[in-house]
């Protein structure tokens, strides 16, 4: 291990974009901003204010909930089958379920995702996106860092038929934020928010971005149980229509579009 991880050190040493990208992440985790709230009032916040994720989706669309449900016990499925032979830990996926139901019964045009890894929230917009056979998801990711050719495992439960749908970019989310920037016409009707876990990592992303931002935009924040991002975020941009749900023993907090339960 010790070994891979001298490897990935000189191979991002020589690659100056990647190794800065490295820099500024160490950095951020040194030295991140504090939210509004202490990480003992952000968990009380978010306890307060959990939903039941499945009264709440089934109450909206009972069909395509039974449908989000059953892909994500298929997903799962797949990934144990295809992860067994793997030597490496790729961590886990977003919300699945919610994301598949978003998708699904939203029909967005536009999915920016920020962090892959593995690929369960990827291959989620990207399944309900064939399904619905409108959109197109762009993704923004960086190698990990940890395992020998990294690069070569992001992304690795997304189905090779599913990928006419997608753009994935993995130079880091400042210089494959400005590369969609240009790309995407509109705006972004789906978010979902899984890259950097520091509240400066998350800040940076939305600054990037905020053109893209409408109130016809739902965002999905993964973890944020880490810091009061989320909790900041709602109360300075005045937003009223969001939710807060666990997954996994984690919180995952939403907002959704002025439009999104008038489909």
């Amino acid at each position: 291990m010790n070994e891979i991880k001298i490897y990935n050190i000189i191979k991002f040493i020589s690659n100056l974009n990647k190794f800065s990208v490295l820099l500024n992440k160490v950095y951020r985790r040194f030295f991140d901003k504090k939210g509004k709230l202490s990480k003992k009032e952000n968990i009380e916040f978010l306890k307060n204010n959990v939903s039941d994720t499945e009264k709440f989706f089934l109450a909206i669309d009972e069909n395509i909930w039974k449908e989000s449900c059953n892909f994500a016990k298929k997903l799962k499925k797949e990934s144990f089958n295809k992860f067994k032979n793997i030597q490496y830990d790729l961590g886990g996926g977003g919300a699945y379920d919610i994301i598949y139901f978003i998708t699904r019964y939203s029909k967005p045009r536009n999915v920016l995702e920020g962090g892959v890894a593995a690929g369960y929230s990827s291959a989620s917009f990207l399944e309900a996106i064939n399904l619905n056979q409108i959109g197109h998801l762009y993704s923004s990711d960086f190698p990990y860092f940890r395992i020998k050719n990294g690069i070569d495992y992001i992304g690795i439960l997304v189905p090779e038929h599913l990928k006419k749908y997608w753009s994935l970019l993995v130079d880091g989310d400042k210089k494959n934020l400005q590369a969609f920037n240009l790309i995407i016409k509109g705006g972004i009707d789906l978010i979902h928010y899984d890259s950097d876990k520091t509240y400066n990592g998350r800040k940076i992303f939305f600054k990037l971005i905020r053109n893209k931002i409408s109130e016809k935009t739902t965002i999905i924040f993964d973890d944020i149980q880490d810091n009061s991002f989320f909790y900041d975020y709602i109360n300075s941009n005045k937003i009223e229509k969001w939710r807060i749900f666990k997954f996994e023993g984690k919180f995952v907090g939403i907002i959704f579009s002025i439009n999104f339960l008038q489909n």
